[in-house]
C-alpha cells in the first residue's frame, strides 16, 4: 500500500489480535516494496495460481492450518526425468477471489459483472474501499499506534535519502 497507492497481493491476514487489532503479515521489503529475499529463496514464491480456468490442474495443494501456516504438497501424477520441467499450480480457492478480481480472472470478471484494475473505474472503486478501512484504521489508532506507524514511516524514509544519496 505504501509503494503503489494501493493493496498489494503480498499480504495475507492472521486470526491473532495486537493490542485488539487485527493483523497482516506481507512478504515484502519494506523499502522496496517487492517480495523480500527471504521469500524469493522459497518455491511457494513460484507457484502460479488455477483460478477458475478447468484447464489448468492443480499440482500443489495448500493446506491452510491454522489460519496462519499453510503448508505445501506436490502431487504429480507421472515420473519426471532429469531435466523436465513442469509448471506448478495451486488453488487458493475464496480467499484469493479479491486478487482474482483485481487481475481480471475472478468469477465477476468471468460472469462479465466486474471488470480487472486495468479498467480505471473498477481499480479506483476498490482502491477507495481499501482505502477507507485504512483510514478507519488510522482514526481508531491511539496514541502509541500512531508513533509506531510514524516511527515506521521514518526509518523508510531514512533508507531511501541514503539510496538516493549513494546515486545522485
Amino acid at each position: 500500500f505504501l509503494f503503489g497507492f494501493e493493496p498489494g497481493m503480498w499480504s495475507f491476514g492472521v486470526p491473532e489480535k495486537i493490542l485488539g487489532r487485527e493483523q497482516v503479515i506481507d512478504i515484502t521489503d519494506d523499502l522496496t516494496g517487492e517480495p523480500h529475499d527471504e521469500a524469493r529463496r522459497n518455491l511457494t514464491m513460484y507457484v502460479n495460481e488455477v483460478g477458475h480456468n478447468d484447464s489448468l490442474r492443480e499440482t500443489i495443494h495448500a493446506l491452510d492450518e491454522d489460519d496462519r501456516t499453510i503448508t505445501y504438497f506436490v502431487r504429480i501424477d507421472n515420473c519426471m526425468k532429469k531435466g523436465d520441467e513442469m509448471e506448478v499450480f495451486v488453488n487458493y480457492k475464496q480467499s484469493y477471489e479479491d486478487n482474482r478480481e483485481r487481475k481480471g480472472y475472478g468469477k465477476k470478471n468471468l460472469s462479465g459483472t466486474e471488470r480487472s484494475d486495468e479498467h480505471l473505474p473498477s481499480r479506483l472503486r476498490r482502491n477507495f474501499v481499501d482505502r477507507r478501512e485504512v483510514l478507519t484504521c488510522i482514526q481508531e489508532a491511539d496514541v502509541v499506534d500512531l508513533y509506531l506507524i510514524v516511527d515506521f514511516c521514518f526509518e523508510i524514509g531514512q533508507s531511501l535519502q541514503s539510496l538516493l544519496n549513494e546515486f545522485l
